[in-house]
């Protein structure tokens, strides 16, 4: 499928998803969040990707969205439709495989509550993200108040999100928001690069522990328990955790194949 507002490439076993409106710093549009629920959806059905990169094209990650601009005077049942037609948190979130944010210049709004949806974020220095839709007599409608607060905890969320505070990297990082704080630029290769070292680890595996960590955190700690021993039982009839077996008896590197 071609896309209008987004680029979609492969670099072996990494697929590169770009916001591609740098004009409008990325802004998301009804066209563009259709893009993504379709991109996303692909991703996940291509058996040779094992990792996902998400990226902005230009100086932003993503400034927010089309629907943050301005106020619409719409009826209730149409603006719940356009609120649906916009929302793209999910899709990514969805995508069973690793999945890693670059963020640099701005991740505002929408932006952010993408980007909480990845499951690593790498932030450059100098780029801000705040999510501060209060600010304009609103508040985040794509999981921003549910994945903010299971990632930095309530009392931060509601700090954030009550005064629309907008924060640099290195608070981001304080705050456990991103995970490393890297040089302006390369964002993309030391994205790249932590995607390339999942993608060589056995696929079945790493999506295996993501479901469960996910899951589990939205369940009690037994829930948690049954499903990681469940998945942990599963791995071990697959052909791959044979090969991770005699490659560490041997000490040779395995080569992982998914199946």
């Amino acid at each position: 499928m071609a896309y209008q507002n987004l680029n979609l490439k492969k670099q072996g076993q990494v697929a590169l998803l770009t916001l591609a409106r740098p004009r409008r710093s990325n802004r998301i549009d009804a066209l563009m969040a259709y893009e993504i629920r379709e991109a996303c959806a692909s991703i996940d059905q291509d058996a040779t990707i094992r990792t996902v990169v998400l990226m902005g094209k230009g100086k932003n990650f993503c400034a927010g969205s089309v629907l943050e601009q301005h106020t619409t005077r719409a009826r209730r049942n149409d603006l719940a439709n356009l609120f649906a037609q916009h929302r793209t948190a999910d899709a990514i979130a969805n995508i069973s495989k690793p999945t890693i944010a670059v963020l640099q210049g701005n991740t505002l709004g929408q932006g952010l509550e993408l980007a909480l949806a990845c499951d690593l974020r790498i932030a450059e220095h100098g780029a801000s993200m705040g999510l501060p839709q209060v600010t304009q007599g609103a508040m985040p409608w794509d999981g921003g108040t549910q994945r903010l607060t299971r990632l930095v905890g309530r009392t931060r969320s509601l700090e954030l999100l009550l005064t629309g505070q907008i924060i640099e990297s290195q608070k981001a990082l304080e705050l456990g928001l991103v995970n490393e704080i890297v040089n302006d630029g390369s964002g993309l290769s030391t994205a790249l690069h932590l995607a390339k070292t999942i993608a060589q680890k056995a696929p079945i595996a790493t999506q295996y522990v993501k479901e469960a960590i996910i899951q589990g955190a939205e369940s009690t700690i037994l829930q948690g328990l049954r499903l990681e021993a469940d998945l942990n039982f599963l791995l071990h009839t697959t052909s791959d955790r044979k090969k991770g077996i005699t490659s560490f008896s041997k000490r040779t590197i395995p080569k992982f194949t998914g199946a």
